[in-house]
């Protein structure tokens, strides 16, 4: 089952800013999230609290997690300050859910003796979450700092949304905050420019909802929630118990229909890519792509769902247009994944494709 526990306390950076600053700089950090603007901002305050005086080529080293050798990591994490009181390490990209048995031991020699001066942190930004199962994860988090930069919701987003509103010089109407969220999501990363061109484009002091609907850029996954919600309306036409998660749905429903889910007592989840993103649940049996991912990043995530902890699973693919089988065509090549093809006959039963076009 997930490690995930429901209810849980809801990820707050002030919090984790107000820690760094009143205890300073650990010594190992895990980094990982949708935020990708909090990560970002955590970073330069973390850099800032370790280097107050500027980075330098002595105390501050970035290294590349794809191509990472374990002992140029230890060179760096146990190399002295020279211009500074503390050094800085970063890692950028590394997948720790397929950390070498190997390199797991190096790696637990690294970090369960980092010195007091040092400072390492690992950033998984725009690769999987820790799988928490994983025997190199529970290493990392047992030494670690871990923080998950989770999306903003509720009144601390809209307060921030405020915020950035008022230093341009406008006021946002509270609905409007709604729409502008509901409109191009809740990552703030996307809504900075968002906010920048609305306040550019609305000529009086107060943004107002129709403000936001004419100027606001709707990212796909709105116009995903009502294609979810006819899915799953139409598996129960059909007697499948199905529930559908996006966005639109209050997260104390969202973690109510998980629950069910995972207890077994409905058969079909139906989820937009952003509601699925960080499930943790065993023995799902198959994934349906009701359409081909535009991102490759995405079709990974959807698959990885089912067929874990070394169980048997299933991912298929819908495709009905040539561009989605181009698309489905570049995530084979770069996957390297063995897929069959498969073509309804004129009877609907699936056959095999052998020509595999």
């Amino acid at each position: 089952m997930a490690k995930k526990a429901f209810g849980k306390k809801e990820f707050n950076y002030s919090e984790v800013s107000r820690e760094l600053k009143k205890d300073g700089p650990q010594r190992l950090y895990l980094l990982h999230g949708q935020e990708d603007y909090l990560l970002a901002r955590f970073v330069e305050e973390l850099t800032r609290a370790c280097l107050p005086d500027g980075v330098d080529d002595f105390s501050f080293r970035e290294l590349d997690g794809a191509s990472l050798n374990m002992q140029e990591l230890s060179d760096s994490v146990n190399a002295l300050p020279f211009a500074s009181e503390r050094t800085l390490t970063i890692v950028r990209g590394y997948d720790i859910n397929h950390c070498k048995e190997g390199d797991q031991k190096a790696l637990e020699r690294i970090v369960s003796d980092i010195p007091d001066f040092a400072t390492l942190v690992f950033i998984n930004r725009g690769a999987s979450e820790p799988d928490g199962r994983l025997k190199a994860v529970k290493l990392l988090r047992k030494y670690a700092r871990d923080i998950d930069f989770a999306e903003q919701s509720g009144s601390a987003l809209n307060n921030w949304i405020r915020r950035r509103f008022d230093a341009l010089g406008k006021r946002i109407e509270p609905a409007a905050c709604d729409a502008l969220v509901y409109a191009s999501g809740s990552l703030m990363g996307a809504l900075v420019p968002e906010i920048e061109k609305i306040a550019a484009g609305t000529p009086g002091d107060t943004v107002s909802v129709a403000d936001v609907e004419r100027l606001a850029f709707r990212i796909p996954e709105t116009r995903a929630f009502d294609m979810t919600d006819r899915l799953a309306g139409l598996l129960k036409m059909r007697g499948i118990s199905c529930e559908a998660i996006h966005g639109d749905i209050q997260q104390r429903i969202r973690e109510k229909t998980l629950e069910k889910f995972k207890k077994g007592e409905i058969a079909v989840l139906v989820a937009t890519d952003v509601a699925a993103r960080g499930l943790d649940i065993d023995d799902v049996d198959a994934v349906f792509n009701y359409d081909v991912p535009d991102e490759l990043e995405n079709y990974t995530h959807r698959i990885g769902r089912t067929g874990r902890a070394k169980k048997h699973g299933v991912a298929y693919t819908f495709i009905a247009t040539v561009t989605e089988g181009i698309r489905m065509d570049d995530i084979v090549r770069n996957t390297k994944a063995e897929v069959q093809r498969l073509k309804y006959d004129k009877d609907g039963c699936l056959m095999l494709v052998e020509d595999s076009k």
